[in-house]
């Protein structure tokens, strides 16, 4: 049966005149501008790092630029530790509420995050020096920690606020405002790392300024949205226990996703040092680049609407699923030959970009992105996954290619140092994008076998 789908797949592929006309209205269709116009902004204020590159490697030595990799991901899984999977509880049931619900399940989340979070936050500041020694071998400075641990505390709720503004379509709004705060903390961090001299707590600093105004800019809309009038203490009480119940299902697969991601930089700290980790943290650039660039503007944009066709759509989803699967398909094969034919042009240009103790970053860009080109069709085969709330199979499917990732770090580092390193990555995302796509087909074989037994009336 999975050949059959396949075969019809690619034979729809194969029809000039249905692809051109699919191709011609997804690239009109006001899904593809929202994503081109939030790609731009989620570019400059997540791409900062990115951004000053050019100038950072010119001041920060690799060892340096290895710790500020290893704070970012200390960040990272910090997020998913404080937020108990809230957020992606509430992006689940956006859709199966009405808009009272809505507010009452945002303040609710809101609410079981602060009683969490704000007194983690406030013991890991005053006490940085043991996270220093456990996770930093006391290679960071104490400041560079307390901003980081800041920057996740404030970062749920500047996500928060940008996944609704995406859920309700205003994409305009949120790009305004992202490019707004990436304007001014592009800024801050080029006056703290070439005026003040603060080194590597530079663009954590600038970050966590950044981060700031936004989260001023949400409570401003949370208020004139009048928000605030629909926290219900009772409410409260009775259903955390529910709400923790199911958010925290989402936990393990958030840390499988952290440990697919980003564990391979502390692996690769441990066997080769901080000077290698600086090096792949460069390349590993480019990784963000794609994710700021696309990745995070499909959740903003093309997620939210093909979800909602799914809601509209109940009856027939596997229609929906297969126009999906159809751009998903385009997608992939497009981008795999842009990053190919980009990379070669872009090669002698970062060589002169980049200073002579980087250049090795550069050899291990193109199979970094190609990793990442599955890792784009993981994201697409998981939206009708999601749409029907099969939040096991999730953890499952990450938890499988997460601990794939673990066990051929160790195994490849110390043999193919930085490569064994990226091949780890690289083989756990297809096996991952695998594991998604077939059961993707699985529940597209169902909810077809579901229309057709329903009577015509």
């Amino acid at each position: 049966m999975i050949k059959n789908n396949l075969h019809k797949l690619f034979y729809n592929l194969s029809n000039k005149k249905k692809l051109k006309y699919n191709l011609s209205s997804f690239f009109q269709s006001k899904i593809v501008k929202n994503l081109f116009f939030s790609s731009f902004g989620l570019l400059l204020l997540q791409g900062v790092r990115i951004f000053s590159t050019p100038i950072t490697t010119r001041i920060l030595s690799p060892e340096d630029y290895g710790v500020s990799a290893l704070a970012g991901s200390f960040a990272t899984v910090l997020a998913v530790i404080l937020g108990l999977g809230l957020r992606v509880f509430f992006s689940m049931e956006y859709f199966h509420l009405d808009s009272i619900k809505k507010k009452i399940t945002l303040n609710n989340i809101i609410l079981l995050y602060l009683v969490f979070s704000l007194p983690v936050t406030i013991l890991f500041c005053l006490f940085p020096s043991p996270i220093n020694k456990i996770i930093f071998s006391n290679k960071a400075p104490n400041l560079l920690i307390i901003f980081a641990t800041l920057y996740t505390f404030l970062g749920f709720f500047t996500e928060l606020f940008f996944n609704t503004l995406s859920y309700q379509k205003k994409i305009s709004r949120m790009t305004t405002i992202q490019i707004c705060a990436a304007i001014i903390t592009i800024a801050l961090s080029l006056i703290f790392l070439c005026s003040l001299k603060w080194g590597v707590v530079s663009l954590m600093a600038s970050q966590l300024i950044g981060t700031t105004i936004v989260c001023f800019i949400g409570i401003r809309e949370y208020l004139r949205t009048c928000c605030h009038k629909y926290v219900i203490p009772k409410e409260f009480s009775s259903s955390y226990k529910t709400y923790l119940k199911t958010s925290l299902a989402f936990v393990p697969g958030l840390m499988c996703a952290w440990m697919l991601s980003s564990a391979d930089r502390w692996l690769l700290a441990k066997y080769n040092g901080m000077h290698d980790t600086g090096i792949y943290s460069i390349a590993a650039t480019f990784a963000q680049l794609f994710q700021i660039g696309i990745l995070l503007p499909m959740r903003r944009a093309y997620m939210p609407a093909v979800l909602e066709k799914f809601a509209k759509n109940k009856n027939d989803l596997a229609s929906v699923e297969k126009w999906n699967k159809r751009n998903m398909l385009f997608t992939m094969i497009a981008l795999f030959g842009i990053i190919s034919v980009g990379f070669f042009i872009a090669k002698p240009i970062l060589r002169i970009i980049l200073p002579p103790s980087f250049h090795p970053a550069i050899s291990y860009i193109w199979l970094i992105l190609v990793g990442q080109i599955f890792l784009l069709g993981e994201h697409f085969s998981s939206l009708l996954i999601t749409f029907h709330k099969r939040v096991r199979f999730h953890a499952v499917s990450l938890f499988i290619p997460a601990t794939l990732n673990i066990v051929l770090n160790i195994i490849l580092i110390p043999y193919l140092n930085i490569t064994g390193c990226i091949l780890a990555t690289v083989i756990s995302y297809v096996v991952y994008f695998l594991s998604k796509f077939f059961y993707n087909l699985h529940l597209q074989k169902n909810s077809a076998e579901n229309f057709e037994q329903k009577p015509n009336l």
